[in-house]
């Protein structure tokens, strides 16, 4: 029997360039389809959607914005006609025309890149009431930020937002990209109003430059906007490495000094030095317990909004030192020890004598609704016939924002009121109540004291 040679059946052919023809065939399709909306975006009718869609959004804060018109690229330079800002009490400013020249696609690297932005005779009827959403929002984006050149030309503040109607002109430029902010600011913004800022911050190089101008005259625009109506000047300046920076700076008002400092950074343990000229700033008590000047040297760190160290404060009448941590984004108070010493009694209490008066608290709380557990103390006090020793009283005090609450449980050791009859009985009397200070105000609906067979 002859040897039959068997064929092996044929392969089959591979299915990868069909499967790999079709995907390309998808991906380009979804290509078109993507350059086809984009260059529908970029037409009349898309123009007319994007501001549409721009005025349908509603900021957290109440802040809209509406478009009356869109000229140009959507994707290179574009022009926006008739732009409305408007807060939850209506329109607060208005722009005729605003040109923009950027780059959007930029944004897939996360990086804003805005080549030129001008606002062109705007004019702001008031200003803005918007809500604050966030305090403890960064101070910086988590993303890149170039903005080559902005210019606010010509732009009309009304009448009655400052005073007379005024023009102001603004040019500024920026730049937050890898960990490093350059911002160059100058603006005019009408009469004697004045604000420049130069930052140069990159912490991987090891560089901090900065200086601030501001004027404000209590007339102008930045009066109006800070509510601050009084003539105010400051200048903040300083130059040098991250881990040993050297600053200064000082504010004045209506001519007169306001305040002076230095400030200087050790490889993030920050010292700030100066003193502080109330004027008439303060209700008369405070007045009275600064004097003419307020004395302070502060020592901590500096992270974000929250400062964490100790700061000593020397008045006329006093001299206090505290240790804690204040969150200036939350507004609050974090468990700040304070130690406090009444060092002349006379300019708060001339018709009375005190010695050895002390105040040991801690203040914890929002600044709008702080405690203070705390223990006063008073060696003596002689007021007329009356003669007190080892007066004590220790509670939690509140401050409300405009008011503060102070819980009296008040032990004195010895009372004398020369009356043989009754002084016997006071000695370890008790005063009860509460006292509330409303400003310069005392008052106080009940006090009871309580002594031996009395």
């Amino acid at each position: 029997m002859s040897d039959q040679q068997t064929s092996a059946p044929p392969a089959p052919a591979s299915s990868w360039p069909r499967w790999s023809t079709r995907i390309a065939l998808s991906l380009a399709a979804i290509g078109g389809m993507l350059i086809g909306a984009l260059f529908v975006l970029d037409t009349p009718l898309g123009h007319r959607l994007m501001a549409d869609q721009i005025a349908a959004y509603r900021a957290a804060s109440g802040l809209r914005v509406r478009v009356g018109r869109i000229e140009g690229s959507l994707f290179t330079n574009l022009i926006l006609r008739e732009v409305n800002f408007s807060d939850p009490q209506g329109r607060f400013l208005t722009v005729p025309e605003t040109a923009l020249d950027w780059r959007p696609f930029a944004w897939t690297r996360g990086v804003l890149d805005i080549r030129a932005l001008t606002l062109r005779r705007a004019t702001l009827w008031r200003a803005p009431a918007l809500k604050i959403i966030d305090p403890k929002a960064p101070l910086l984006p988590d993303f890149d930020v170039r903005l080559d050149r902005l210019r606010i030309e010509s732009m009309t503040v009304a009448q009655g937002v400052a005073g007379a109607r005024r023009r102001v002109d603004l040019a500024a430029r920026a730049q937050i990209r890898a960990g490093r902010a350059l911002i160059d600011l100058n603006g005019k913004l009408g009469g004697r109003d004045r604000i420049a800022l130069k930052l140069d911050s990159e912490p991987a190089r090891n560089k901090f430059d900065l200086n601030l101008r501001y004027d404000a005259p209590k007339d102008g625009l930045l009066a109006a906007l800070t509510g601050v109506r009084r003539d105010v000047r400051a200048r903040i300046a300083g130059a040098g490495l991250f881990s040993d920076w050297h600053g200064w700076g000082w504010a004045s008002q209506d001519g007169a000094p306001l305040a002076g400092f230095l400030l200087t950074n050790k490889a993030g343990a920050y010292r700030l030095t100066g003193q502080v000229l109330p004027g008439n700033l303060v209700p008369s008590t405070a007045d009275a317990a600064m004097g003419d000047r307020l004395s302070l040297d502060y020592a901590g760190v500096l992270d974000r909004a929250r400062i964490n160290g100790r700061l000593i404060a020397v008045g006329a009448a006093f001299q206090m030192t505290g240790e804690g941590a204040l969150d200036l984004a939350a507004n609050r108070a974090e468990n700040i020890k304070l130690n406090a010493v009444l060092t002349d009694p006379r300019r708060l209490l001339a018709s009375a004598q005190l010695t050895g008066v002390s105040l040991i608290g801690t203040l914890d709380g929002r600044f709008a609704n702080l405690s203070m557990p705390h223990v006063l103390r008073i060696d003596r006090l002689n007021s007329g016939a009356i003669a007190a020793q080892g007066i004590s009283t220790r509670g939690t005090a509140r401050w409300d924002g405009q008011r503060l609450t102070l819980p009296l449980a008040a032990i004195v050791q010895r009372l004398r009121t020369g009356n043989p009859q009754l002084d016997p009985r006071l000695d370890g009397a008790k005063l009860t109540g509460t006292v509330l200070l409303d400003g310069d105000k005392i008052s106080s609906d009940a006090l009871v004291l309580a002594a031996r067979g009395l």
